[in-house]
């Protein structure tokens, strides 16, 4: 009897419980999908690193030998070693395009995973290359691939196509940010089949461990093995790809628990809201119910089981939809910048934890509803409650209450009498506003982004990579053309109060390309003395202008130590940058690994470079990402217009339900259509401007956040423009007007007969 009871309450107040229903699948839609998509980058990974037997450390040197990992292997905690050539190379046809080409001993660590073709092994001839930059310029298994090296052409047959777990996420360089796999490939060949006509010799620079010690540990086996060799030490979770793959995957979990707060809390308040209206209005129901046997506890439950009913099949329903479609969608983007063999959700099994908390919330606002209505014996509670005494609040015994309207005084007093109501809309506005303003802010900080680093700061047109190959002669050449802006970058390790960190030095020449700018905005130039390093890397050690820092590159064995005295912000590139002069006051020499030009790819042949960078395609590649992010940006806004809407619909019907009476007396008393509409109106649009207000700050918080999850190898600053501010209040305002002006067509169809008849 009871269960129809209620489902005829359901029912009679359909719109209440639908926006219940609505904010609590909305809420519990984004967060298991959002868990689905972070708990599953997270598995999909672990088991490609799995498959794959990922490196748990890399030791970078130089001409490592059998002798060297014979001894390394005997360490206790070492399980395995394996050598590896590393180098660069290119398509002999392609003046665009480098290949990292790694020529390995054997292939017990770090496996490929095969997409096509024959499985890597090291006694078979023929070249592997990435199935991505395969795809992108055309090349197929059986095709003869033509490579330079260093000068010297080779040609292989092309066995398979791989995909690799340390090209996750596949950077040509520090100054992309985009993967471009038209640009970028890697390639794996067998060392059995190394020829020495191939113009440089087979000196292994890497060494590959498997082993279950922590970095002090390897750190000290290393110094034990090579006390006289000057070699790097790059844990797995240090390494570029892996940590990027990582800060993806905690950008996402962050993700889950922010945006569907603000749903779920919504869901909660209406619900009681709701429930404390309908057990108001059923007052005398209850008291027939307690008087004819039924226990307290019955009734309680009867109550309780609106919310928990509503509850459970709305977060059901977001638990099995949300972690099929949000992972779909969010995978589609992420493909853009991560390579994986298998994109699989995954959720964590304690999320229904939380759905059940969800649930139980709901039941337990249902109850404290209830639970004030049952005080006292069944004859009291089937008298009709008393009204609440009236009173004038501080505020209308001021001397300038009678000075206002009515309408102004009419809305006010609604206000301080409904204020759970005037708080819920208020927080629905909050979240609406919060969401549209990140969406936007996001994009406009992605903007900014490639404005600041390829407008502001670097202004070249293309960048050359030198060949290792490049002769002493065609430098001097090279250098005599005083267009060109010359710089090193290199590897270097930092000493910050002993913990080593692995980092970039860039060491910029004279010329016009480069222009730095300090963390407030303004032009900088580096200085004749000392460094200027990252606010990035200021910040996560604590480093002000003033400090010493000791650093040494790679392969070298002198720690150089330098005066930080500016401190610069580089949006996509972390490190040291040092100026010719002050390289050279330090008894060190710029030997150049590129320059930079605004002369046109065209005017430069890759027979002579190792690679030519356009600066126009960098562009292109973060313009492709925006299309991308378009995506996730429409899903946001979609959100928070679900968001206002039913939380303004909602609330809105029930302060008219509330107010029909008044209202019907209003229009006895000669007030006309669009006077009443118009008092709605008001009280709408307060809240509306109390939401936005807060919600601006808000909005900009969010964004603060979600920016933390994109790794140390960005230094982002959110970015709203004024365009997206005025979009994002007038665009709440209007959700506001449109909702509002839906619900007062309801004016039209007040019974007044039966209105005021009710209060008899």
């Amino acid at each position: 009897m009871l269960f129809r009871k209620m489902l005829r309450d359901l029912k009679s107040n359909l719109v209440q419980f639908v926006s219940i229903f609505v904010m609590t699948f909305m809420g519990i839609f984004i967060f298991t999908g959002m868990n689905a998509v972070g708990e599953g980058m997270d598995q999909s990974v672990s088991d490609f690193y799995k498959e794959t037997k990922l490196a748990d450390a890399l030791i970078y040197g130089s001409d490592f030998t059998m002798e060297e990992v014979q001894n390394l292997r005997k360490q206790e905690g070492i399980h395995n070693v394996e050598r590896r050539l590393q180098l660069n190379a290119s398509l002999a046809d392609n003046t665009k395009s480098m290949i990292q080409l790694n020529i390995v001993e054997s292939n017990q660590i770090c496996l490929n995973h095969i997409v096509e073709g024959q499985a890597f092994e090291p006694d078979k001839d023929g070249i592997w290359l990435n199935s991505s930059y395969a795809k992108e310029n055309l090349i197929h298994v059986g095709d003869t691939l033509s490579i330079k090296i260093q000068g010297q052409l080779i040609s292989k047959t092309v066995q398979g196509l791989i995909m690799h777990p340390e090209y996750v996420y596949a950077l040509k360089d520090e100054n992309e940010v985009i993967p471009d796999h038209k640009t970028f490939g890697y390639a794996f060949l067998s060392a059995h089949f190394f020829s020495g006509d191939w113009g440089f010799d087979l000196s292994y620079n890497q060494l590959l461990l498997k082993s279950n010690r922590d970095k002090k540990s390897i750190e000290t086996i290393k110094n034990t093995v090579f006390p006289n060799k000057q070699t790097i030490l790059v844990m797995q979770e240090d390494h570029t790809s892996v940590r990027m793959f990582q800060n993806e995957v905690s950008q996402m979990k962050a993700m889950q628990t922010v945006f569907p707060i603000a749903f779920l809390l919504i869901a909660i308040l209406t619900t009681l809201t709701t429930m404390t209206r309908l057990t108001s209005n059923q007052r005398t129901q209850i008291g027939i119910l307690k008087s004819v046997g039924f226990l307290n506890r019955k009734i309680i439950w009867h109550y309780m089981s609106y919310g928990v009913f509503i509850g459970t099949v709305s977060s059901m329903l977001g638990l099995f939809t949300g972690p099929i479609f949000l992972p779909k969608l969010m995978f589609k983007f992420q493909k853009g910048f991560y390579t994986l063999p298998e994109w699989n959700g995954s959720l964590d099994p304690r999320i229904t934890i939380i759905v059940l908390g969800g649930i139980l919330l709901c039941g337990i606002s249902g109850f404290y509803a209830c639970y004030k209505e049952l005080q006292g014996v069944a004859a009291q509670i089937l008298r009709p409650k008393p009204p609440k005494a009236g009173k004038h609040t501080k505020l209308e015994k001021s001397r300038w209450w009678n000075n206002l309207k009515f309408d102004i005084q009419w809305n006010i007093r609604d206000l301080l009498r409904n204020r759970l109501r005037s708080v819920i809309t208020v927080v629905g506005i909050i979240g609406c506003m919060t969401l549209i303003l990140c969406a936007f802010g996001l994009r406009d900080t992605m903007d900014d982004i490639t404005n600041e680093a390829y407008d502001q700061i670097n202004t070249y047109d293309t960048k050359i990579v030198l060949s290792d190959s490049t002769s002493s002669e065609r430098m001097i050449e090279l250098k005599k053309n005083q267009e060109y802006q010359f710089i090193q970058e290199t590897s270097v390790e930092i000493n910050i109060r002993d913990e080593i960190v692995s980092s970039v030095l860039t060491v910029v020449g004279d010329g016009v390309y480069i222009n730095h700018r300090d963390k407030f905005g303004y032009k900088v130039e580096l200085p004749k003395k000392g460094l200027a390093i990252t606010n990035k890397i200021a910040e996560l050690h604590d480093l002000k202008v003033g400090n010493m820092v000791t650093w040494r590159l790679y392969g070298t064995g002198s720690w150089v130590t330098g005066e930080i005295k500016v401190i610069i912000r580089n949006p996509i590139m972390q490190g040291i940058f040092i100026s010719e002069e002050a390289y050279q006051a330090m008894d060190l020499v710029l030997r150049p690994t590129a320059f930079l030009t605004d002369e046109a790819v065209s005017e430069f042949s890759n027979n002579d470079f190792a690679s030519v960078q356009s600066k126009e395609d960098i562009v292109k590649n973060m313009e492709t990402m925006m299309e991308t992010m378009n995506v996730m940006i429409a899903i946001l806004v979609l959100a928070a217009v679900i968001l206002g809407v039913v939380v303004l619909y909602n609330l809105g019907i029930l302060s008219f339900q509330e107010r029909i009476r008044e209202l019907t007396t209003l229009k006895v008393l000669g007030f006309q259509y669009h006077k009443l509409r118009q008092l709605l109106q008001m009280q709408n649009i307060w809240l509306t401007l109390i939401g936005i207000i807060i919600g601006v700050p808000g909005g900009y918080l969010l964004l603060t956040y979600m920016l933390k999850f994109m790794g140390d190898s960005f230094d982002l600053l959110p970015h709203i423009t004024v365009f997206s501010y005025g979009v994002s209040i007038i665009g709440t305002l209007l959700l506001s007007v449109v909702v509002n002006w839906f619900l007062s067509r309801k004016l039209r169809t007040i019974d007044m007969v039966s209105a005021l008849k009710s209060v008899e």
